[in-house]
């Protein structure tokens, strides 16, 4: 008696087109989708990283006098004398001949160096908080300078304390600026997050307070219009 042989079936040309057909369309449809979850989980990081800083920043105040941490970013110590003719330069040129890059000043109070990298740092050429100062970052700042992020220097040049700090916008009438408002670390550049136009760049911020954003460029400058010192009255 003979076996029954069930016949075998081959995939068509036209049906093996129609599935790779179709995995082309999810493919282009899913990578972005993918691509854009990606970010946001380093953009995400990054803000955890500002925020892990900033309890560096109040432990290590805890332990000078309420002062903030007396030490530079890449910006303050790496760029040549773009800051020469500052009122802060022989602050500037003692921190730069002490090594006082501000992960050195606060080793003890973190962990891990990592927490200083951006995970989107992929450097840059133009660098500081108007993107105006020629400095070679790359491959990475981190990997250049230490430190992904910048520092509002003029909180300790200026001998500003964390429980009393103080600042007021830049125009009259000089309206005073909560620790809310006033940025204590940020992103070196906007195009990490944003885009590679300057105007629509975003930055992560922690802020004096600890709470840590991802603005717009608009709203970063706006922030940063700020002075530590009232000027005389006319």
């Amino acid at each position: 008696m003979k076996k029954l042989v069930r016949p075998r079936h081959a995939f068509t040309l036209i049906e093996m087109l129609v599935v790779l057909v179709a995995i082309s369309i999810l493919a282009a449809v899913l990578l972005p989708v993918f691509g854009k979850v990606r970010e946001r989980a380093r953009q995400t990081q990054c803000l955890s990283n500002l925020h892990q800083l900033s309890q560096a920043v109040l432990l290590y105040a805890q332990d000078s006098d309420e002062h903030f941490p007396y030490g530079g970013d890449p910006t303050d110590l790496d760029s040549g004398d773009f800051y020469k003719q500052s009122n802060y330069w022989p602050q500037l040129q003692q921190m730069r001949a002490n090594n006082q890059t501000l992960p050195n000043v606060m080793a003890g109070y973190i962990k891990t160096r990592d927490l200083w990298h951006c995970p989107d740092d992929n450097g840059f050429d133009m660098g500081g908080f108007a993107e105006e100062i020629p400095m070679a970052a790359h491959p990475s700042c981190f990997q250049a300078f230490g430190m992904s992020y910048a520092y509002t220097t003029s909180l300790v040049l200026e001998g500003q304390t964390v429980s009393g700090v103080r600042a007021w916008s830049l125009n009259p009438p000089y309206s005073e600026q909560s620790p809310a408002a006033i940025p204590l670390l940020y992103d070196q550049v906007g195009h990490w997050h944003g885009s590679q136009e300057r105007e629509d760049g975003r930055l992560n911020i922690v802020m004096v307070d600890g709470h840590a954003v991802n603005v717009g460029r608009a709203r970063a400058d706006q922030l940063h219009q700020i002075l530590f010192t009232l000027p005389p009255p006319d």
